[in-house]
């Protein structure tokens, strides 16, 4: 259907996008941040966790950048939520 059809395109259109990847950490810092155990814990263990990750695995590369990027995404969402 039209989601197996368009999402190569959508790649296609995120890959033009600069720094699209620092957009995506942000996202999961926000999701992150609705742990409702300990959320500040939870954006470190993601942030953190996704560069080890990258560090052990061929083809990924570790970058500070995406660490502060999913970081702000958490606190971000923390603030949204006046939990900060």
């Amino acid at each position: 259907g039209f989601l197996v059809n368009t999402w190569p395109n959508m790649i296609e259109i995120l890959n033009r996008i600069q720094n699209w990847d620092k957009i995506v950490h942000m996202g999961f810092g926000a999701i992150a941040a609705l742990s409702p155990w300990y959320p500040l814990v939870a954006i470190l263990v993601v942030a953190f966790g996704k560069e080890v990750y990258d560090y052990f695995h061929p083809n990924h590369t570790p970058d500070g950048i995406d660490v502060v990027a999913t970081i702000v995404g958490g606190f971000v969402m923390l603030t949204l939520l006046g939990k900060l």
